[in-house]
């Protein structure tokens, strides 16, 4: 979240709201994961409604009754559309797969970078593409670091060259660019 309001140029206000909302994400967090994972309808109701309220009230604050409109310039659209395409796909995987398989827990990791793509919308600033790259790059740090972790664990049988080979564009970036 702090590095979305960096990039979207919060005010005094923006930092105060993003703060909050920060705030009651990182609190129901875990009770929400865990709810997921044991798939408890009301803990996953209680948790994904407390979080939604969080995230739309600001926005509704902010842009009035248009944070429903669907239009591409509208500051949730972005957001939204990536959040229903992680928690998609991590389903997937983890009905399909397991809960410990390597690619549903590295699709979990994704999830605790979402605020960042959020930050705009709660501090009242359009949503731009610097947020939606240092989103990318963050999720893309937290997921070789979850597959980097599972090639550690001796009961899993994760190929130790993937975090190594997901590296290299990273790496080739730097050394043209540092």
């Amino acid at each position: 979240m702090i590095g979305g309001l960096i990039l979207s140029h919060a005010d005094w206000r923006g930092w105060i709201i993003g703060l909050a909302v920060a705030l009651v994400t990182f609190f129901t967090f875990d009770f929400a994961f865990d709810s997921y994972r044991a798939w408890k309808m009301s803990g996953i109701a209680l948790s994904l409604g407390l979080n939604v309220l969080a995230y739309i009230l600001p926005a509704v604050y902010w842009f009035g009754t248009d944070v429903f409109r669907p239009a591409l310039d509208n500051p949730l659209i972005t957001p939204l559309t990536v959040v229903i395409v992680l928690f998609t796909l991590h389903l997937a995987f983890s009905r399909a797969k397991g809960w410990k398989h390597p690619v549903t827990y590295a699709l979990g990791n994704l999830l605790p970078a979402v605020p960042a793509l959020f930050a705009p919308a709660v501090s009242g600033r359009p949503f731009t593409d610097k947020v939606f790259v240092f989103w990318l790059v963050l999720a893309y740090y937290e997921a070789i670091g979850a597959a980097y972790v599972e090639t550690r664990l001796a009961f899993r049988k994760f190929p130790k060259e993937y975090p190594l080979i997901a590296w290299l564009p990273i790496f080739g970036v730097l050394t043209y660019n540092p």
